[in-house]
């Protein structure tokens, strides 16, 4: 019962992230269904690469349980009970999707953490067991460690915000203030669409990069390099006119880098003057004449 229940919502999501792709192409991109061709689902190549496996146990270790948890984990998963049979099953299943998503585990950590509750539920008993045997000072000792070790691995991430990442909040707040809710922005900020959601604007990702992508096979669609996918200039006119209206640029120099790119778009489109330096804004509803 616990399993059919937990498919259903899962069911639900997938099926209208796939009605959402397929009926709102233009404004609605997910790589669930299109990893299939792209690398993704049973990526053998990656298997070959010992970075992979590196990667995985960095995730594991550091990441999903610190190194001072992940030994109880491992006896917890020794210990084959019943009762323990549906937790261990839990987290042999979110370990499946290092097979069926490798390319997606190696660069998202967060695929992985759906173990991490019932490996918490395995882990404590062993946890428990192996604290009882020592006094309260060496158990306060323990913890102490233990919470120096959280903050190690998981303060960084929580405060990255503040940092160079902070930006983008400041960006978003700025782009929103000269344009109106109706615009679309193409967003250049890697492949992430956090500029557009800190905008408030509907829009497009835009990756400078693009082409590096195309020669790796890792386009998700034959259309998108039919419609001009993997030459920026071709593929911002395409937003254009899709609706595109301001193009805004999160690294400038990887936009200078991008030669023959960043002199169009200074010779075709009026620059918007920004706050600081660590963006570059551009109207391009209109040609320049």
């Amino acid at each position: 019962m616990f399993c059919f229940g937990s498919a259903l919502p899962v069911t639900a999501w997938f099926g209208f992230t796939y009605f959402l792709e397929r009926n709102h192409e233009g404004f609605v991109m997910t790589s669930l269904f299109r990893q299939a061709g792209a690398g993704g689902i049973f990526y053998y190549p990656l298997f070959l690469k010992g970075v992979f496996y590196k990667r995985i146990f960095e995730i594991l270790l550091e990441l999903c349980f610190t190194p001072l948890l992940s030994p109880f984990l491992v006896f917890g998963l020794l210990l084959w009970d019943r009762k323990r049979l549906p937790f261990i099953a839990w987290v042999f299943g979110s370990l499946a999707a290092i097979v069926l998503l490798p390319q997606k585990v190696f660069d998202h950590p967060f695929y992985l953490i759906a173990m991490v509750p019932s490996a918490a539920i395995l882990m404590a008993p062993v946890l428990e067991s192996f604290l009882s045997r020592f006094g309260k000072v060496t158990v306060s000792v323990f913890f102490v460690i233990l919470f120096a070790v959280l903050l190690r691995y998981y303060v960084p991430p929580a405060f990255s915000g503040f940092g160079p990442d902070g930006k983008v909040r400041e960006m978003g707040r700025f782009v929103a203030s000269i344009t109106d809710k109706g615009d679309r922005i193409v967003a250049s900020h890697g492949t992430s669409p956090d500029l557009l959601y800190y905008s408030g604007r509907e829009g497009w990702t835009f990756d400078l990069k693009m082409a590096r992508h195309c020669s790796e096979g890792l386009v998700k669609q034959q259309k998108l390099l039919d419609e001009g996918y993997g030459d920026p200039i071709v593929w911002l006119e395409k937003l254009r006119r899709d609706g595109g209206s301001f193009l805004v640029v999160s690294e400038p120099g990887v936009f200078r880098k991008q030669k023959a790119f960043f002199a169009y778009v200074n010779r075709s489109y009026k620059k918007i003057p920004a706050p600081n330096e660590s963006f570059e804004i551009f109207d391009v509803r209109q040609v320049i004449t």
